[in-house]
């Protein structure tokens, strides 16, 4: 009886363990999934930065006269593109885990619609750098995180093997307990017979008995 609840409850417990791992196992593809699109999102937005700032640098060689804010207002077009992809990438991250991130999506923007901030000697250029090496951090550690596998999922694969501990033992366990009452039974039967035979050996004695006397009987009465 206590078997047949300890086997129940591991199945339900195996159970449970199943749905875990499903859910985890998407958690992980919606992850791997996010990886990609900001992977490709950070990509698009370097190479329009690099882009915008080539296109800066050929122009302050071209026009001496001019100043930074005429060529953002000249190029507000890429200028809005930027700063759309800037939201776009703000938009997919989580402050507590991205904060580093953020920042430097922050500090990029504040440049890129700043004139005097664009003027500064490689100042795009090193924000540019911040953001690159910062997003590269992020997207290595999520990608370690999905190889990893999610927190409840490493917790199930663990506890597959406690399950399959404690299964093995229990199976073990049960065996025992079936020889253990067939060597009882035997031993029951075993003794059940002996005391059969004996039974019957004091039986026929006195029956032997009894037929000695009849005879010594018979014969003192000739």
């Amino acid at each position: 009886m206590e078997t047949s609840i300890i086997v129940a409850i591991i199945a339900g417990f195996v159970s449970f363990i199943g749905l875990v791992i499903t859910k985890e196992q998407k958690i992980s593809e919606f992850r791997q999934a996010w990886i990609e699109a900001l992977r490709n999102d950070v990509a698009e937005l370097m190479s329009t930065i690099n882009h915008f700032e080539l296109a800066y640098l050929t122009y302050k060689k071209q026009n001496r006269g001019k100043l930074a804010h005429d060529f953002i207002d000249e190029n507000i077009e890429i200028t809005n593109k930027i700063q759309l992809m800037i939201h776009k990438i703000n938009l997919r991250l989580n402050p507590n885990d991205s904060e580093g991130l953020i920042k430097e999506l922050n500090k990029l923007n504040k440049i890129l619609i700043s004139p005097s901030e664009m003027i500064k000697d490689n100042n795009l250029e090193n924000a540019t750098n911040q953001f690159t090496e910062k997003a590269h951090t992020i997207l290595k550690n999520e990608w370690e995180r999905v190889k990893k596998g999610e927190p409840w999922f490493r917790f199930t694969k663990w506890g597959i093997v406690v399950l399959f501990f404690i299964g093995f033992i229990i199976f073990v366990g049960s065996i025992e307990v079936v020889n253990s009452k067939k060597d009882n039974q035997i031993s029951t039967l075993q003794k059940e017979s002996n005391q059969l035979n004996h039974q019957k050996a004091i039986v026929n004695k006195k029956v032997i008995e009894s037929n000695i006397k009849t005879n010594e009987s018979n014969v003192s009465t000739k």
